[in-house]
């Protein structure tokens, strides 16, 4: 009987082996090279992080003194010895002392020198912004200008988020996993692009919808939403109109509906769209550039499109915040607002925002919702923790949260169609009531068409949960043909 063959690896033999990678060994132009290749290919980051994971469960290890180690390390030794024609010569003192006391100095120091371990997340953060490639001329994106000066200049806010941010340095996870800080949010947007290809099928939408527990017609529903909605977008952008909040809205509702993929019928209305989002970019400030950057990410992982401005006005966006300026933590910052600039700070690592700095945003902002949330359990702000929060908070904290969602039925949020769609986008296959959450999606899904586009690009989103939502769509397990698929 042969031997089993080993796993066949993705990772590159002309690239530092993962281990390498990880304790940051060889030349510096090999190991940029490796993070390239991890940050545009899903098996090699999956590889990674598993060596990384072996690397974790080994600082756990432990060796007790026992006769039987003694034993084992005898015979290890003696035919080592062999091996070289040495003979074994007869110890001073007992052997397993000697063995035991080399394996406690080698823990000790393990233990006081980690390889592992990050600097201190805030002695790295620079001072000014990191230097990026404009894009060039006649590439189709609008070109960086100068940034508008932000009606919030001067206005400092001191709230319980600053007041606590020395306690939200243990709350982020980059402090204690700076490898799984940048692996994560590129992992995402890889899963946002194979979601986004996948979503062109017609077929695996509708089987989608069917593996989580929905009603396939109702892709009927978002294709007609979704018609509408281009209309309207390509009306508005005939006449000049310049909404970027809802211009964003209606894009994200036709990155969604599947139909706006190479060829398909709403790609041209996207396009167009991305374009005066982008740039609209550097007139914002505060919420309203944290709603466009969650478009446009989305977009940028799709398609491609706008990649460097969108990492130029993000790093903006947390540089803004560092100065005090109060636009994110503003009493007038809508808490959708707020749930949409969370969302967008998890996965802004993956373009080189600073993952210390976004980590820090995030618990802040998470905060400042929660303070928020003290004042009165309005169904707006816990969607919005759970949509753009949900993964700072503990195992306890979550499940309170879910149940005191499931308080409100999605439908009778009508006509706030924005806290609809993040609290459907926050439930997660498999958790409690989520069987229920897709009884409520069927009732959404016969409310009458919205009069605005921000509410029908909310609506559209809601109904395309099951198959557009990061995390609860079932594209991917249809696609590779999963039980239920």
């Amino acid at each position: 009987m042969s031997a089993p063959r080993p796993a066949r690896s993705s990772w590159p033999a002309d690239l530092p082996p993962p281990i390498d990678v990880i304790l940051d060994q060889g030349d510096a132009e090999s190991l940029a090279a490796a993070r390239r290749f991890v940050a545009s290919n899903l098996a090699g980051a999956v590889e990674l992080a598993e060596t990384l994971a072996l690397l974790e469960t080994c600082r756990g290890d432990a060796i007790a003194p026992s006769a039987r180690l003694h034993a084992a390390l005898s015979g290890l030794q003696a035919r080592a010895l062999r091996q070289t024609g040495l003979r074994l010569a007869r110890p001073t003192w007992p052997l397993w002392t000697a063995f035991a006391s080399a394996a406690t100095v080698a823990l000790s120091a393990l233990l006081i020198w980690d390889p592992l371990r990050p600097e201190d997340p805030l002695a790295a953060i620079s001072a000014d912004l990191p230097v990026r490639t404009a894009p060039a001329a006649g590439s189709g994106l609008p070109l960086p200008t100068e940034v508008e000066p932000s009606p919030f200049d001067g206005q400092r806010v001191a709230t319980a988020a600053d007041r606590s941010a020395a306690d939200s340095r243990t709350r982020v996870d980059l402090a204690d996993d700076p490898l799984g800080s940048w692996i994560r949010p590129g992992n995402s947007l890889n899963l946002l692009r194979v979601d986004f290809e996948l979503r062109a099928s017609a077929d695996l939408r509708r089987r989608a919808q069917a593996d989580r527990g929905g009603v396939p017609e109702v892709d009927e529903r978002v294709q007609r939403l979704a018609d509408g909605i281009r209309a309207d977008l390509e009306r508005r952008l005939a006449d000049a109109q310049q909404e970027p909040i809802a211009i964003a809205g209606a894009i994200r509702a036709l990155l969604a509906s599947g139909t706006a993929g190479p060829g398909g019928r709403h790609a041209d209305a996207l396009a167009a769209g991305a374009d005066c989002v982008l740039a609209a970019l550097p007139r914002q400030h505060g919420g309203e550039l944290a709603v466009l950057l969650a478009t446009a990410i989305e977009v940028a992982a799709s398609t491609g499109r706008g990649i460097d401005l969108v990492a130029q006005h993000g790093d903006r966006l947390v540089v803004e915040h560092r100065q005090g300026i109060a636009g994110l933590l503003s009493p007038d910052c809508l808490a959708a607002w707020l749930g949409e600039a969370g969302r967008f700070l998890a996965w802004a690592p993956a373009l080189g925002v600073d993952p210390g700095e976004a980590g820090m945003l995030r618990v802040r902002l998470h905060q400042s919702l929660q303070e928020r949330r003290r004042h009165g359990e309005r169904p707006e702000v816990l969607a919005a923790i759970a949509y753009g929060f949900g993964d700072l908070l503990a195992a306890d904290e979550h499940v309170a949260l879910e149940r005191r969602l499931r308080g409100w039925k999605i439908a009778a949020l009508v006509p706030d169609f924005a806290a609809m769609h993040q609290l459907a986008w926050s439930r997660r296959p498999g958790a409690y009531g989520f069987t229920r959450f897709q009884l409520e999606l069927r009732r959404v899904a016969a409310l009458a068409t919205p009069a605005t586009l921000p509410e029908q690009s909310a609506l559209c989103l809601c109904l395309a949960t099951n198959f557009a939502a990061p995390g609860v769509s079932g594209l991917f397990d249809v696609a590779a043909g999963a039980p239920g698929g």
